[in-house]
């Protein structure tokens, strides 16, 4: 059991270290958002590019993580959008984007994103990159430092090489990459509306309090998570990717 005084209570519940700020309070911006308006699609490399372009300002891109979305930027892109131009992208083998012709890499999706800047007119911005999308964000820095005005790493994975988590995990998945790709297109629909299966289903995926994510949120980062053809080919590259020799 938890220590009581590390435990506090959210609307009732208990759960150990959760602030009483965590999570949202009333209905979410991003359930009334116009998302229609927003959401687009171009070519990039003879393949389709799925992304979201909000607002107006300076210009916040945001990369999402491995086997992720835009959709894991929902609560934040109506925020930001009241006074700067949001952009989210699915990246290439993810949601709605087509897998590349060459293969993936991190330098790939660094140069991938920028081609997709360069469409949208947008020379310089804030980059917030999750997990995998903070070895993007930080090979974008590192390749063309004039164009990210902040580099912001949210829960970045930037250098689990270093704990030797990297080549087991990347091992595992390769072993049981077909199955887990057909089990996760069959049951991703039942995890999306089975709270206990979804709040299961956010915690292997590294969410801390998945019950205190609300439940229309939840449903759409676990059904957005259904494309798995770009998951092996990016841990793989996130495996191989030295960034800390870059870094200097």
């Amino acid at each position: 059991m938890p220590n009581p005084r590390d435990v506090k209570s959210i609307g009732g519940l208990l759960h150990p270290g959760a602030d009483s700020d965590y999570g949202r309070r009333g209905r979410s911006e991003w359930l009334d958002f116009p998302w229609e308006r927003h959401q687009h699609r171009m070519r990039i490399d003879g393949r389709d590019a799925n992304f979201v372009d909000a607002g107006e300002g300076p210009a916040v891109i945001f990369v999402h993580g491995l086997g992720a979305s835009w959709q894991s930027w929902l609560e934040n892109i109506p925020e930001f959008s009241r006074d700067r131009r949001v952009v989210a992208m699915d990246l290439p083998g993810f949601g709605c984007s087509d897998l590349p012709e060459h293969d993936i890499s991190i330098e790939h999706y660094a140069d991938w994103t920028f081609r997709l800047l360069d469409e949208l007119g947008i020379e310089r911005g804030t980059i917030v990159g999750n997990s995998m999308g903070g070895f993007i964000a930080a090979d974008m820095a590192i390749r063309q430092p004039e164009r990210v005005q902040r580099l912001a790493l949210v829960s970045a994975a930037v250098f689990w090489q270093e704990y030797r988590r990297a080549q087991p995990l990347v091992e595992l998945a390769r072993r049981s990459d077909a199955i887990v790709a057909r089990a996760l297109t069959r049951v991703t629909d039942d995890v999306a509306t089975r709270p206990r299966l979804r709040a299961w289903a956010m915690a292997t995926a590294g969410f801390r309090y998945p019950h205190l994510i609300e439940r229309q949120l939840a449903h759409e980062l676990v059904r957005s998570a259904r494309r798995t053809d770009g998951y092996l080919p990016a841990l793989e590259a996130m495996a191989d990717f030295p960034l800390e020799e870059e870094l200097p």
